[in-house]
């Protein structure tokens, strides 16, 4: 079914250009994506201050925590090195690579959906959104990851195993780490199986 039909000219336009940026963040060389990856995260900071402030209450502490420390530590062993007072804080800075993707699986997991930050925009997009996408459909704090913390495909984190779920019920196999090609081999499967049909 062509997913024109069931949402709004609006939706696939804000679809259309998540799915343009993914596509952008992923192909910059690390020290760029770091650098991007960053602008995000002190976006998504100003524009839900209330929400992800360093005083922030407890329910909210998976959101500042992610914005604050693990998006800037990411950023850091990227190569960036150009950093505001208070990011890259807590324990963050002293995980090992693989702690760290632990730590940022474990924070993107438990990110709810903030309903009340669905219309605050950063250059035409919702940030926080992008940052906490599902890691079946590209998540650019998970692929920075893969590029310094691979998936350890003995013992999966959950955002491997849901990107090796997903792929493997499309008919690709042993997928472990999202890319944008991913969705044209899937596309490219699908029009194989209709044509022989």
């Amino acid at each position: 079914m062509e997913l024109s039909l069931v949402i709004s000219k609006e939706a696939a336009e804000r679809l259309a250009k998540f799915e343009d940026e993914l596509d952008r963040l992923f192909s910059l060389p690390d020290r760029w994506l770091a650098r991007e990856l960053l602008s995000h995260a002190r976006a998504a900071r100003d524009i839900g201050h209330d929400i992800f402030g360093r005083d922030t209450k407890l329910e909210n502490r998976y959101q500042a925590e992610l914005v604050w420390d693990v998006v800037p530590e990411i950023a850091y062993r990227l190569g960036e090195n150009n950093f505001l007072k208070g990011e890259r804080g807590g324990d963050i800075r002293g995980l090992t690579n693989a702690q760290l993707r632990e730590r940022a699986t474990e924070q993107l997991h438990a990110q709810p959906l903030l309903v009340a930050f669905a219309s605050k925009l950063h250059r035409d997009m919702n940030v926080y959104r992008l940052l906490t996408r599902h890691p079946t459909v590209g998540n650019p704090v998970l692929f920075a990851l893969d590029r310094f913390a691979p998936a350890d495909r003995t013992n999966p984190d959950w955002a491997s195993r849901a990107i090796w779920s997903s792929f493997a019920a499309r008919g690709i196999d042993d997928i472990f780490e999202w890319n944008p090609e991913l969705e044209e081999a899937v596309d490219g499967r699908r029009l194989v199986m209709e044509q022989r049909r």
